[in-house]
């Protein structure tokens, strides 16, 4: 009998012999399995270290205005000064390229403040607009799960720093 046809008859066999191995269970029934839960981890620390550090996010745009985007926050840095209130400053500046649009390219720079805990104060791109948080945003979980939800915090947008002319709010969640 040639090698082949050996190493054939033992594959047939083996798998005769492991296809009458069931899947175990009991003759009770089905078993109940419970579910584990998913791992928590603390929301709130891991959103410091992100501000602390500093960040590069970088996307990708689809749709008739295809192309990529990428915001690059500095690290906060002290001796900042937000609506009469000490405070952590950031550059944030947000470049996004597109093509089938115009502009094809458009770049923002913005600063962001924070209080001594990483707490958004509130923003100014100076010649776009002008955000407040009117009230500290929620305190972020110290324990949260892949999937959880809620809100943060809402900032009241203006024109500009006068805060006149009202644009709208955004609501982080």
């Amino acid at each position: 009998m040639s090698k082949f046809i050996q190493a054939v008859s033992i594959i047939v066999a083996l798998t005769a012999l492991v296809s009458g191995c069931g899947g175990g269970g009991s003759a009770g029934g089905p078993v109940a399995v419970t579910p584990v839960p998913a791992p928590t981890f603390s929301l709130q620390s891991g959103y410091k270290a992100r501000i602390a550090s500093g960040s590069t996010t970088s996307f990708i745009i689809s749709g008739t205005c295809a192309g990529s985007a990428q915001i690059v926050n500095g690290k906060p840095a002290g001796g900042g000064n937000f609506e009469g209130v000490a405070a952590l400053a950031e550059t944030s500046t947000s470049t996004v390229l597109m093509t089938n649009c115009i502009p094809a390219s458009t770049t923002a720079t913005s600063v962001e403040y924070f209080d001594s805990n990483y707490t958004p104060l509130g923003h100014n791109a100076v010649g776009d607009e002008y955000g407040v948080f009117l009230s500290a945003p929620t305190a972020l979980p110290t324990a949260a799960r892949s999937g959880d939800t809620g809100s943060y915090g809402t900032e009241t947008i203006y024109t500009d720093s006068s805060k006149k002319t009202l644009k709208g709010q955004r609501t982080m969640s």
